[in-house]
C-alpha cells in the first residue's frame, strides 16, 4: 500500500492527574521552577484521565483524522495497554499493519501531573529492541520518539527514505536530542523537516554554540534555525511557547504569534498538535504560512481539552477553522 503518511515512534498509555493549586506549589532553585509537593502525604486529585497518546500515536491520530491514508510502526508489550492502544488507532482509522507487540516487554506509560496550565511528565518504559521492517512506499513519514536505540535503525530509515522517495519530517524525542545530531546524521541528510522547541533546540545545537552564539550570551532564533538547517533538513521549525513558532527554509524565516484568548486547560500534546497539522498541510500541498496556520488552530484546540488527542481537528474543522480571520496567528515573512 502506498501511504499518504507512515509515523514511527512510540506509544504510550498517558495518565492525566489535575491538582488544584491548594495541594501543591512552585518554587525557583538555581534558576529552575520546581514543583513542590507534600512529603509522604495522600494529595487529593481534581481530576483523572487516562488516553493512549506518544508524539507519534499523537501524529498519526492528526494524519487519520486530517483524511491521510495513515500507518504507524510501534512496538508495544502484549499486554492491555498495548490491547488497548491497537483499538484506540483501529478506531481513529490509523493502519495497524505494523503495530507489533512483544512479550518480553511492558509497554510505555507515563503519568502526567496537571498544575496551573503546565504539566510535569513522569515516563516509564522498557528496553525496545528496534527492527525497521520492511517498507513500501509513503509519500510522507513521520518519526519521533523511541526509546534508546542501540542498532542502525535511523540509519535504515534513511535508506527507506532515500530509497522510495519519501519526504521526512523528524520531531526528536527525548533519548533522540540525548543522541545528539551526530549518530543521526543519516537520517538528517534525508530530512525535509525537523521540528522541535526553543529549548530542545538550544540544545540540539549546543555543541556548535561558541560558532553561531557570537557575542550573546543566549542563541537566538535566527541562529537555532540557521543551526538546525547546517545539519541538512530544508526546513526548520522551532516553537517557543508563548512567543510563538519560527519556520525557516534557509531563504525565508516565517513567524507567528498565540491567541492568547483561549482558555488553557492542559498543555500536553500542543507541540505534537502544531508540529503534525504543519507537516500535513505540507504533504496536501499548501505553502509554509498556510501550514503554520493549520499547526497552531490544531495547536489551540488541543490546548482546550485534557490530554493530546481529544482536541485534533478533523479536516473539516480545520477547513472552517483556517478561513476565519485570526489576526493573533497572522504569519509574518522576514527575509534570512
Amino acid at each position: 500500500m502506498d501511504y499518504n503518511l507512515f509515523v514511527i515512534g512510540d506509544t504510550t498509555l498517558d495518565t492525566f492527574l489535575r491538582l488544584d493549586t491548594k495541594e501543591a506549589s512552585v518554587v525557583k532553585e538555581d534558576g529552575r521552577q520546581v514543583l513542590e509537593l507534600r512529603f509522604a502525604d495522600k494529595i487529593p486529585v481534581a481530576e483523572f484521565h487516562e488516553t493512549i497518546g506518544g508524539n507519534s500515536a499523537n501524529a498519526a491520530v492528526t494524519g487519520a483524522r486530517m483524511g491521510l491514508t495513515t500507518a504507524i510502526w510501534t512496538i508495544m508489550g502484549a499486554d492491555q495497554v498495548g490491547e488497548r492502544a491497537k483499538r484506540s488507532f483501529e478506531k481513529e482509522g490509523v493502519i495497524t499493519d505494523y503495530f507489533f507487540t512483544d512479550e518480553k516487554i511492558h509497554s510505555k506509560v507515563s503519568t502526567i501531573i496537571n498544575y496551573g496550565g503546565e504539566r510535569t511528565i513522569f515516563i516509564y518504559g522498557d528496553h525496545i529492541s528496534y527492527m525497521l521492517p520492511q517498507l513500501g512506499p509513503a509519500k510522507w513519514a513521520y518519526v519521533s520518539s523511541m526509546g534508546e536505540v542501540t542498532g542502525d535503525v535511523y540509519d535504515d530509515i534513511a535508506e527507506w527514505v532515500a530509497m522510495h522517495n519519501v519526504k521526512l519530517a523528524y520531531q526528536p524525542g527525548t533519548f533522540q536530542l540525548r543522541m545528539g545530531a551526530e549518530k543521526t546524521k543519516k537520517l538528517l541528510s534525508v530530512t525535509e523537516v525537523i521540528l522541535m522547541n526553543k529549548e530542545e533546540a538550544t540544545e540540539y545545537v549546543e555543541s556548535r554554540k561558541s560558532d553561531i552564539r557570537g557575542q550573546s550570551s543566549e542563541i537566538g532564533i535566527k541562529s537555532l534555525l540557521e543551526g538546525l538547517l547546517e545539519l541538512g533538513p530544508k526546513i526548520a521549525v522551532i516553537t517557543d511557547g508563548s512567543n510563538g513558532a519560527y519556520v525557516s527554509d534557509g531563504k525565508t524565516i516565517w513567524s507567528q504569534g498565540i491567541d492568547e484568548s483561549v482558555p488553557v486547560i492542559e498543555k500536553t500534546g500542543a507541540g505534537d498538535a502544531y508540529s503534525s497539522a504543519l507537516v500535513i498541510a505540507l504533504q496536501k500541498g499548501h505553502d509554509i504560512p498556510t501550514a503554520m496556520r493549520w499547526g497552531a488552530e490544531n495547536s489551540r484546540s488541543v490546548i482546550q481539552k485534557i490530554g493530546p488527542q481529544a482536541g485534533i481537528l478533523t479536516l473539516d474543522e480545520m477547513e472552517k477553522s483556517v478561513r476565519v480571520e485570526n489576526a493573533s496567528l497572522r504569519v509574518t515573512k522576514n527575509t534570512v
